[in-house]
């Protein structure tokens, strides 16, 4: 049961537990703090990522105490008070408790994602727009994120965090079984041996081998086969085969003189902040037409 001593929006608590064949109710002290230490580093950079620069420092998340008689850890996710007075307070600050519920939530779905491609690329990753883009997994799964649960899943640092999450739980002499995260009125999120083995690749979706994007030529150079393609506010730099069709090429040059969006298919490679940087075209098409 969680005890609150301060109003609801100020915290949000959680906990970390571990299960498992426990050694006269011991558990390896490296395998506990750096799983502590990697919850901890996953959800500030999670919250730098969904709320802005500045918010990992302004989300503080502290470890209350350990649960007596067990290896369950108690975490509270609060608001610091701003060493400068000037500095200006993040809007997630305004309600914590609403704010450690979302970052929690991110996590989830991260590790759902993970644990649903195994591993592996995804098959396919189709961007509709910021608050719909769809990770195409096995068995023609489909999972819906928006444009900040994309950044988490690519980022390195919630990678590496997840990494340490998982090791104690792959090592063949470890008394750890499980670890579960215990939210205030969300359930448990759990990794198990099994799923663990999923979590732990450093192959992160920085290369999506399938991509559709909508956008507007604006340069195109036709010896190296290279040009740009504007996405919203963002120029991204684009190639095209040497073999394109003549139709679909047609296509790049009305969109360059004309200025009329057009629809590139084909694969991306993404920075670290996970915004696009090239495009490989495969496909062309011209933008739908009513009449």
């Amino acid at each position: 049961m969680f005890i609150v001593t301060k109003k609801k929006e100020e915290i949000y608590r959680f906990q970390l537990s571990f299960k498992g064949d426990l050694v006269e109710n011991s558990v390896d002290a490296y395998a506990v703090a750096n799983t502590i230490l990697a919850t901890s580093q996953a959800l500030s950079q999670i919250a730098e990522i969904k709320y802005g620069e500045g918010a990992g420092n302004q989300i503080k998340i502290n470890i209350n105490a350990f649960k007596q008689g067990s290896f369950i850890s108690d975490f509270l996710i609060y608001a610091a008070p701003l060493a400068v007075p000037a500095t200006v307070l993040l809007p997630c600050c305004q309600d914590v408790y609403k704010t450690g519920k979302e970052m929690l939530s991110t996590f989830k779905l991260i590790l759902d994602i993970k644990k649903e491609l195994k591993g592996k690329r995804p098959k396919k990753v189709v961007v509709e727009s910021d608050s719909h883009i769809e990770i195409h997994g096995d068995n023609n799964k489909v999972m819906v994120i928006n444009v900040d649960d994309l950044r988490a899943l690519q980022d390195k640092t919630i990678s590496r965090s997840i990494n340490k999450i998982a090791e104690p739980l792959l090592k063949d002499d470890s008394e750890v079984k499980e670890v579960g995260i215990i939210q205030e009125e969300e359930g448990i999120i759990s990794i198990n041996r099994e799923e663990a083995g999923h979590l732990v690749s450093e192959d992160e979706v920085q290369m999506i081998p399938e991509i559709k994007y909508k956008g507007t030529i604006s340069k195109i150079d036709t010896k190296t086969c290279t040009g740009f393609i504007d996405l919203h506010a963002r120029r991204v730099s684009l190639e095209y085969p040497k073999d394109l069709v003549k139709e679909q090429f047609d296509i790049l040059i009305d969109s360059l003189r004309n200025r009329i969006q057009i629809y590139l298919t084909g694969s991306v490679e993404m920075d670290l902040e996970s915004n696009p940087k090239k495009v490989f075209v495969a496909k062309v098409d011209r933008d739908e037409v009513l009449f």
